[in-house]
């Protein structure tokens, strides 16, 4: 019986911190803006203008259009995302970390990123300034 309990704490516990551990994930990019100015940013975060129920739990994801399908991308497969011209059927390329590249369209209207920046202070963009996101 205590072998029981010990295990069913331990699931219990174990799953506590696997969730915590997403839940505080840590991600740091170099964000290029349209005018070609590289900044170097700690502890990202986004902060998008469009819900998605089904994403609310996972936030660090791109959601876009992929031909008449919604798809999310977690940031943590991403190496690089680029922004290209919206005139296209696509805004984004995907640049995953396993050598894939995928071609979406996303809204990004007053959504933005946000996080610390290189030199000690603060960072903030909206997201239709941005020209390309390289994670590290």
């Amino acid at each position: 019986m205590n072998k029981l309990i010990f295990l069913f704490l331990f699931c219990v516990f174990s799953a506590a911190a696997y969730a915590g551990k997403t839940a505080s994930q840590n991600f740091n990019a170099a964000f290029i803006d349209n005018m070609n100015v590289t900044t170097y940013v700690n502890n990202v975060q986004y902060k998008s203008d469009y819900i998605d129920k089904s994403t609310t739990k996972t936030k660090f994801v791109i959601c876009g259009k992929r031909g008449k399908s919604t798809v999310t991308i977690p940031w943590s497969k991403i190496k690089r995302i680029d922004f290209v011209d919206e005139k296209k059927k696509y805004n984004a390329v995907i640049s995953l970390k396993d050598g894939r590249r995928v071609l979406i369209y996303a809204e990004f209207a007053h959504s933005e990123y946000k996080g610390e920046n290189d030199f000690g202070g603060s960072f903030l963009i909206n997201a239709e300034y941005v020209r390309a996101i390289i994670f590290n």
